[in-house]
């Protein structure tokens, strides 16, 4: 734990590695939920994580240059990805159309990557909210 003095007072800044650690200095007890510990310390859930670096990704390789060879196969792989064929660029469109961003996913040439992957972060966000909700 680190204490840091600032201009509006003295904040507090929990440098941690996992949660368990984190639950820990909260005195919180062993059965506490997850989100709730997320939520307390205003920190995405692992999957949201997960998908905006999955969006990054999916960005940087689509504004390659067409020479490189990374680009060629993320274009066949992304030609190739459907019923049968299961590749991440399969995975990645399925989440773009769960959480309502198909559409950002075709036009996602012309945003620049912060944009992209702070939209994919907020949808999941969302789409993770709704459905704690819904259990």
């Amino acid at each position: 734990m680190v204490l840091l003095f600032g201009e509006q007072g003295l904040i507090l800044a929990l440098i941690l590695f996992n949660v368990g650690q984190c639950a820990f200095s909260l005195a919180l007890v062993c059965y506490t939920p997850n989100n709730a510990l997320y939520g307390e310390l205003a920190w995405h859930p692992p999957h949201v994580k997960q998908w905006k670096s999955v969006a990054k990704q999916w960005h940087r390789t689509l504004k390659m240059d067409e020479s490189r060879i990374k680009h060629k196969c993320f274009v066949y792989c992304n030609d190739k990805s459907g019923s049968y064929c299961k590749n991440w660029q399969c995975v990645f469109n399925s989440h773009m159309l769960n959480i309502g961003m198909e559409t950002l996913v075709v036009n996602s040439s012309n945003t620049s990557a912060k944009y992209f992957s702070s939209e994919v972060v907020a949808n999941s966000l969302q789409s993770h909210i709704i459905y704690i909700m819904e259990r």
